[in-house]
């Protein structure tokens, strides 16, 4: 008889005390109690609030493994390091769950039995998701599972890379990833604080990695102010984030695309001035100045091939190289 895949989920955090009790609270709500309950890997970034003694009040319920950092990773450094450990461990699958992020269905459930006979070029499972701001007070949405999963198989080749543009599919979180192929690609960009997955979901396809997307809203995706997402956009990290991915990935669209791209992206940063001008909000005008001449400077290293216009902003993180994540050997103690 073949031994089940090792299946886990992790939640990196960093400073979440109001949010990560609600996120252990759905896993517990959508899994039935006992030998199903998954392991539950917590690895924290070195958090200074409350949200380690917050997680510790759902170990009663669920076997929660907390795991804390000897020093700060950042976000994506974070996950790697879990993701490297998780796969030193033996587990062969993990779903990867955001800190202020929900489980709104059976959603692990669902990925267990998918795994049971999984095509041998999987990569990665993951599904669709449902939006609300963090601190929305109102009952967590329930879609029922189809009878029969709608999905999309997309293939680890340039055509679906391309099919990208025009058909954007993936959230991270709720995703399910095969850890040896996680490792193997090198995880995601350290230094990208906007647009990661975007990178990381190329790389992947590119090692030839298959994605099973099902069209079924399992997650319930959660935003704030303070989302680092949020962060990104008020400090202009998004736009040297973005010309990092259109000069690395320049191969996958025309020269036309390109140009429309650029046109879209210039567009939306003057949309974003006068929307952060009406809020009162004069102090980010230099932000979005700066943002604006990074666009057009980028723009002129496409059109003329010169790689000494790219900006500087944009250059180390091209020179970034990924490597297999090592197998690192964290202690499994529980806080």
């Amino acid at each position: 008889m073949k031994t089940p895949p090792r299946f886990a989920v992790l939640i990196p955090t960093y400073n979440g005390a109001n949010c990560i009790g609600e996120a252990l609270q759905s896993i517990i709500r959508w899994c039935e109690p006992g030998p199903s309950l998954p392991q539950v890997y917590l690895f924290d970034d070195c958090s200074s609030d409350d949200t380690l003694r917050i997680a510790q009040e759902s170990q009663a319920s669920l076997p929660l493994h907390i795991v804390r950092n000897q020093r700060n990773l950042g976000e994506c450094g974070n996950v790697n390091h879990a993701m490297a450990a998780l796969r030193a461990w033996g587990f062969d699958w993990v779903m990867l769950l955001h800190q202020d992020d929900l489980l709104a269905g059976p959603w692990i459930q669902t990925c267990l039995h998918l795994l049971e006979k999984p095509d041998p070029a999987l990569g990665m499972i993951c599904c669709t998701n449902l939006y609300c701001e963090l601190h929305e007070s109102r009952e967590i949405p329930f879609v029922p599972q189809p009878e029969k999963l709608p999905y999309t198989e997309y293939p680890g080749t340039d055509a679906s890379i391309r099919s990208l543009r025009h058909n954007w599919f993936w959230s991270i979180s709720g995703s399910v990833f095969l850890t040896s192929a996680y490792v193997e690609s090198g995880g995601m960009h350290p230094h990208l604080r906007f647009a990661g997955d975007v990178d990381f979901l190329v790389r992947f396809m590119l090692g030839g990695h298959a994605t099973l997307q099902i069209a079924w809203p399992a997650i319930l995706k959660r935003y704030s102010d303070e989302s680092q997402t949020a962060r990104a956009n008020a400090t202009g990290a998004d736009i040297i984030c973005w010309a990092y991915l259109m000069h690395k990935y320049l191969p996958f669209s025309s020269k036309a695309e390109q140009t429309a791209e650029y046109c879209k992206q210039a567009k939306n940063i003057l949309r974003r001035a006068l929307l952060m001008a009406r809020r009162g909000r004069a102090t980010a005008a230099p932000t979005q100045i700066r943002s604006l001449l990074l666009i057009f400077q980028s723009y002129c290293a496409l059109i003329t091939g010169s790689d000494g216009l790219i900006p500087a902003e944009v250059r180390p993180l091209l020179d970034f190289t990924f490597t297999p994540l090592a197998a690192n050997r964290p202690a499994k103690g529980v806080v």
